[in-house]
Parts: C-alpha cells; structure tokens; sequence
C-alpha cells in the first residue's frame, strides 16, 4: 500500500477518546488549553490529529480535507503517532492552538458563512477548510504570512452581487438545465434567466427565501453532489416582474382558501463534486438576507463567528 493510501485509510478509522499514553510529555496539558480540546474547524471533541504549521487540532473528517490541500499548504500528523509533534509543536499548540490560529484565519469571516458542524457534508467541509486555509478568504490583507489574504479582489458572495450559471432542475427529476441566478441585495430580489443577460424565467423576494444545501443521493438516492435548495411560498413568486398572486384580504373574506402553499427550486454546480460554486451561491443568498434585514435595523451584515 503507498503511504498515501496508508494515510488516507487511517482517517477512515473509527474516531473515539484519543489515548494521550506514550505521547510528548507536554501534549496533554496542551491540547487541554486554547480551545485545542475541539477541532479546530467544525469543533468535534476529541481530535485526534495535529496540523503542525499552525499548531491546531483537528477531527478525523477535517484532517482528511486538510490533507487534502497538500503538506506544503497543511501538514498533518496523528497525535498518538505523529513522530514530527515535537517541542516546536506543542509550544505552538500551548502559546496560540486553535484560539489564536481562528483569531486570524477567521478575522474577516461572515456571519453568512456556516461554519461546518461535526455532522456537515464532506464537500462542505472541504470547501470550507479550502476557502480558510489555502485561499484564506477570511483573513485580513494586513496580516502576516500564511494569515495574510491571497487576493484584494472581495469574494462575489460577500459583496450582496453575484450573477453566473448554475444548473436548475426541471420538472423531470433527471433533467437539470443550464439557468442564469442572480442575487442582488440590492434590488431585493433572487431572478433566474434562461442564459446570462437573457430572459427573465422568475423572481422572488430575497425576504421570502429560505434556502439550504442537500446531498443529491438525499433527493435522489445517488450522487454525491451539493444540490441548493430554495424554498418561498408560491405567492411570492413572479413570472414578469409585475405579477404577483398573493391571496388578498378580499379572498379571505369571501371565504377562498389563501393557505400558503411552499415551492421548491433546486440549483447544483457546473464543477462537479468539487462544490465551490454552489457553496458560494448558498453563503451569497444568506449575506444577501441578512444585508436586506439588518438595512432595516441600521446594522451591518458584518463578520463574526458564522455559526448563524
């Protein structure tokens, strides 16, 4: 077996209470400090694993995404195995760990933007931990090496604009078309058209969406693809801008049934199981809700802990 398969079927292994026996003499009292008894990333309890760069523990699941980003970018070690946690190591763990590594890396992060929780989707969390550690989108442009932003140019979905393709599925479970989504806060409104600066198919209220992602074997029974889901009650929804169908206060009277009835649209990504595009789409329509709800009370969309 090459040691990259060893490695990668080691964070396949059941993860329970980390035996700290036989470890550095300082990793106990360590780990117990800075936030170190939780990963880093989704805070599980219990990691097992080491990003010695940093000096941050992690959980089996977010250790396998960090892996993923390549040694140079972040190198992992076993905590009851990893021959490289050292004195080095375990002095950053002591004097920053997850603490002070989140302070930095995660300056600048939406309130938008879910953290992953222990349970979240693999692609989530890879998409996380990709946009944190090697695009560093949430770290501030004046910080020092690896908490320094790669890019001046603001992420599309923190900016309350974001317009590009996606794929809409039809009527027909097994068809998804190509449909342009535009989000702006704005103008208030979620529309989707048939191609880029073509016609407009419908439009909804950003204020009356709820939207979440799915795994698309949840829905379907198979794929591993990230599917949008946007839900709003049917009466919010617009075929011309200048329609609407809400129940009036004239129906009501006249005893019509005007009960709400809930639609569901579903988008998914054009870059296949990499999940990028519809991750953004997703943190896009939440920074763009909560721009048009904190316009209302004089506040910011702001950052914080994006655990909102």
């Amino acid at each position: 077996m090459s040691s990259r398969r060893k490695r990668l079927s080691e964070f396949l292994q059941p993860q329970g209470d980390v035996d700290l026996q036989g470890v550095h003499p300082d990793l106990p009292k360590a780990i117990a400090e800075n936030g170190n008894e939780l990963c880093s990333d989704c805070n599980a309890l219990s990691p097992g694993w080491v990003e010695v760069i940093r000096g941050i523990t992690l959980c089996r699941a977010c250790a396998a995404a960090h892996h993923m980003l390549g040694s140079d970018t972040s190198h992992i070690e076993c905590i009851k195995a990893g021959e490289e946690i050292d004195d080095s190591v375990v002095k950053r763990l002591a004097t920053s760990g997850n603490k002070g590594s989140n302070a930095e890396l995660e300056a600048h992060l939406s309130k938008a933007y879910r953290r992953p929780s222990p349970e979240a989707y693999d692609v989530y969390r890879k998409q996380f931990i990709s946009a944190k550690y090697l695009r560093r989108e949430f770290c501030s442009l004046e910080a020092p090496g690896l908490h320094r932003r790669t890019s001046a140019i603001p992420q599309p979905y923190i900016t309350g604009e974001i317009s590009y393709p996606l794929m809409k599925r039809g009527r027909e479970k097994d068809l998804w078309q190509s449909r342009c989504l535009e989000a702006y806060s704005a103008s208030g409104k979620l529309r989707y058209l048939d191609r880029p600066e073509g016609r407009e198919l419908g439009s909804i209220p950003l204020g009356a969406v709820n939207v979440a992602l799915v795994a698309e074997k949840d829905l379907n029974g198979e794929g591993d693809q990230l599917v949008m889901v946007v839900t709003y009650p049917e009466f919010a929804r617009s075929r011309k801008p200048s329609e609407s169908s809400a129940p009036s206060a004239a129906d009501a009277k006249e005893g019509k049934d005007t009960r709400t009835v809930t639609r569901s649209l579903f988008f998914r990504g054009y870059d296949n199981l990499n999940g990028r595009d519809i991750v953004e789409w997703y943190v896009a329509i939440r920074y763009a809700k909560m721009s048009l709800r904190n316009a209302l009370h004089g506040t910011g969309a702001g950052t914080g802990t994006g655990t909102g």
